[in-house]
């Protein structure tokens, strides 16, 4: 199996992992606020990937020109777990996504072009077309536009998280991915602790085991999409990698489908074909160039 294949694969994991997080986010509101809720995970995943890291001997020393890179995608990742929490407890789930998916894809592809050199060529633009009017298929029924605030901050999760994932292409190839996600999530664990005392949240002893266990689920499978994002977007490149993670909203059509026995409407079939489409047409283009 090819380099090529296995950050395809990996990315399609990482976006089954990221389709979890409006569910894990939805069962918390009550009990924890957008910096506690960080901070929670954010310890978690920080034990968990410098454990893995110090057992596989991953960490080695970082190299002065690559703590900038470091410390921005920390920032990144840090913005896109408080606006996404606060956008997708604040607007419908509908919103939520078409909004965040939208400006994340628009972002990856500014940024591969500008940042990584990467061309935009015919293909891509019709992919990322056909990409945008599938997320409006399938969330054009659910668009409420209710709040602008929310609205711009959903908007800035979707940037900040195409922003993370791209920026990560710039250290991939000299760091592990353990390392890399260690380094993220203590980033995000430094930061977050000082602003959960500043943002005043109320940190309850009387949070329910219940949601104490969706903390350490929701923290689990962001080891998994941490780690599988990442690897993926090494090998290919950020815009190929942003259209494959749209996956993530075609796996959350089938999980409805099987888990909940939700019937899909025509348009959501229509906007999942787009997205299917403008997810294979790029590696096809890629393949057939590589022959």
């Amino acid at each position: 199996m090819s380099d090529k294949t296995k950050g395809a694969l990996s990315l399609f994991i990482a976006a089954y992992s990221f389709s979890l997080y409006g569910v894990y986010s939805k069962f918390i509101a009550s009990d924890f606020g957008p910096v506690f809720q960080t901070v929670a995970r954010s310890f978690i995943c920080v034990l968990a990937f410098g454990v893995l890291a110090y057992f596989f001997k991953s960490l080695k020393k970082i190299q002065p020109e690559d703590f900038k890179y470091y410390l921005l995608q920390g920032i990144f990742s840090l913005f896109v777990n408080i606006f996404f929490y606060i956008a997708v407890i604040k607007l419908p789930m509908g919103t939520t996504f078409f909004t965040f998916y939208a400006a994340s894809l628009i972002a990856s592809f500014i940024f591969g072009s500008v940042f990584l050199s990467e061309k935009l060529n015919k293909v891509k633009m019709i992919a990322l077309i056909l990409a945008v009017l599938g997320i409006f298929c399938m969330f054009q029924d659910k668009l409420i536009i209710s709040s602008s605030v929310f609205i711009v901050t959903a908007i800035m999760a979707g940037s900040f998280f195409g922003l993370y994932t791209s920026i990560s292409k710039k250290i991939s190839s000299k760091y592990s991915v353990l390392q890399i996600n260690f380094v993220m999530y203590l980033s995000n664990l430094i930061l977050t602790i000082p602003m959960l005392f500043l943002a005043g949240e109320n940190v309850s002893a009387s949070i329910s085991q219940f949601s104490w266990l969706i903390i350490f689920l929701y923290a689990l499978t962001s080891i998994a999409s941490g780690y599988f994002v990442i690897y993926g977007f090494k090998h290919l490149e950020a815009q190929i990698s942003s259209l494959i993670m749209l996956g993530e909203i075609v796996f959350a059509v089938a999980n409805g489908i099987i888990f909940f026995r939700e019937i899909p409407t025509v348009m959501v079939l229509i906007g999942g074909l787009f997205i299917l489409t403008a997810m294979i047409i790029p590696n096809l283009q890629f393949e057939k160039e590589t022959k």
